[in-house]
């Protein structure tokens, strides 16, 4: 079976890994984040005084272990304020197989990526995980999910969650625009947080370089226009090959 490969790629770790398998070329076309007037870069914390920790996404396997992690860690000595919403198309029955559950673990349902998008900017922290035990390696190391545009742009604290080889560990590292925990412990994660809780400085300044790279690595018109680019560039060349799937 074949089917027709379109020539764009989300980041340059999937360009790399295309052109070492095929030898074909690709444009990079980040995913852009969703268009809304800029946030605050610091919101208050609930007025009872609970901290909200979001995540908006598909919840399986290539991400289950990492929330199994951040539960065990809201149980820990000084995370009793810590609260967790999940935004997804799985159920909380779903969820409960994995071991994502608990009195202070809510699931909500899948929302539009513009509604998502608010939520984000009026959460105190923003969780971006990939399991330490995944069956799919290859897609940890290489992803770069679409929600990561929209949480930079959110301009919030960001925690991310996963192998030291993830890109995302990659990119956050090497911005210094997120928190990265790359150790498959609890005790980690909760030290993270309560860091984050313990300082504004540097919530406010990880919001602010988180702003400053989703305008220049996301922004939906450069996006936009680069993508009409390789369009454009192939509605005037031969049919794209076919490759094996």
């Amino acid at each position: 079976m074949t089917s027709f490969f379109n020539e764009v790629m989300s980041n340059d770790a999937l360009r790399r890994e295309l052109e070492s398998r095929h030898g074909a070329q690709a444009t990079i076309v980040p995913n852009p984040f969703e268009h809304l007037a800029a946030p605050a870069i610091e919101s208050p914390q609930s007025a009872d005084g609970k901290v909200t920790i979001l995540f908006s996404g598909a919840v399986y396997h290539v991400n289950a272990g990492a929330f199994r992690n951040l539960v065990a860690a809201m149980a820990l000595p000084g995370l009793d304020r810590i609260t967790l919403h999940i935004y997804t198309a799985q159920s909380s029955g779903e969820l409960a197989t994995y071991g994502i559950l608990g009195e202070r673990v809510f699931v909500h349902p899948h929302v539009p990526p513009s509604e998502a998008a608010g939520l984000q900017q009026r959460a105190d922290i923003l969780f971006l995980p990939y399991a330490f035990d995944s069956t799919v390696p290859e897609i940890v190391r290489t992803s770069t999910p679409s929600k990561m545009s929209d949480y930079l742009a959110a301009a919030r604290p960001i925690l991310v969650h996963a192998g030291a080889d993830a890109l995302v560990c990659d990119y956050f590292r090497a911005h210094r625009c997120g928190i990265v925990v790359d150790r498959d412990e609890p005790a980690a994660l909760a030290a993270a947080i309560l860091g984050l809780l313990a300082s504004p400085e540097l919530r406010a300044e990880l919001a602010n370089r988180a702003r400053k790279r989703a305008l220049c690595d996301f922004d939906p018109d450069q996006s936009r226009m680069r993508f009409l680019s390789v369009v454009a560039g192939s509605s005037n060349d031969a049919p794209p090959r076919r490759l094996p799937t």
